[in-house]
């Protein structure tokens, strides 16, 4: 994921936050995935790029779209830590989409803050309530009323040197790996088909 940031900059850069992703269609074991990469954002020291992923459906010979995401990535100095004065983003054809991509990324931090606002205010409730719930629950086997303090799970887990990469920090997508794994934990197993939101600082 991180290659798309590395060729736009040509500066290490690291996995800030996982944004908005969207599984389309299952990935299997043994696939072949093609992930396209565009940045669609630069800040002093950040960039934003909008991830597409295809894997390769054998039956059909064609690449089927499976993955949708937003990931943040901060570029990094010799001793790892953020570089700032990346250059702005330019379209010398089309100066206007450079306009309305910035738009779009103060409209996606204003979301971002609202959701992390809405978080926290969850986090102080006492217990959440069957009228609270959305609609998409309705015909589920749900409780009346589950205490928040309830549905707090710790998770622990141990990287290996293995899962280093060139940079000695674990790679993102081996802690990706570990937070689906995870849900099962909290989901009871269920399937899992699409996360609103990924984070990790």
């Amino acid at each position: 994921m991180e290659l798309p940031g590395d060729s736009a900059i040509a500066k290490t850069v690291a996995v800030a936050c996982v944004d908005q992703t969207e599984i389309v269609s299952p990935i299997f074991h043994g696939d072949a995935v093609r992930f396209e990469g565009e940045v669609i954002n630069t800040g002093s020291s950040s960039l934003t790029v909008q991830m597409t992923g295809y894997r390769h459906d054998i039956s059909t010979r064609q690449f089927v779209h499976a993955v949708n995401a937003v990931i943040t990535l901060v570029a990094l100095d010799e001793q790892l830590r953020p570089s700032r004065g990346l250059p702005p983003l330019v379209d010398r054809e089309s100066p206007e989409r450079v306009e309305r991509l910035k738009t779009l990324a103060k409209q996606r931090k204003e979301l971002s803050a609202r959701w992390q606002s809405a978080q926290e205010a969850v986090d102080l409730l006492p217990r959440v309530t069957m009228e609270m719930l959305d609609s998409v629950t309705t015909g589920l086997e749900t409780s009346v009323a589950v205490p928040v303090k309830d549905t707090l799970v710790a998770l622990n887990t141990s990287f290996m040197p293995r899962y280093l990469n060139r940079h000695g920090t674990v790679f993102g997508g081996d802690i990706l790996l570990w937070m689906v794994r995870s849900r099962a934990i909290c989901w009871n197993s269920r399937p899992f088909t699409n996360a609103d939101r990924f984070g990790m600082h």
